[in-house]
């Protein structure tokens, strides 16, 4: 659900900010991960840690730069 709601913040704000694809690429790779959960479940639970705790650390670098980025534009 966080990756379907990233990825429509993101085509929402595509008019408000020039980063936007950072929080698409977000939400996508969000959605994925949670597609391969479900359509795999036989997946081992070292496998799942895997794949969540890659999306997560992706997910952060992709977040830390929208943050930097919104900094940077409100101190215009």
């Amino acid at each position: 659900m966080g990756g379907i709601f990233s990825l429509a913040t993101a085509i929402y704000l595509r008019k408000e900010m020039d980063g936007e694809w950072r929080m698409a690429f977000s939400g996508i790779i969000s959605i994925l991960a949670g597609m391969i959960l479900v359509l795999s479940p036989g997946v081992g639970a070292v496998g799942m840690v895997w794949l969540i705790a890659a999306e997560v650390i992706i997910s952060g670098i992709m977040f830390i730069g929208i943050g930097l980025f919104l900094r940077r534009i409100s101190e215009y």
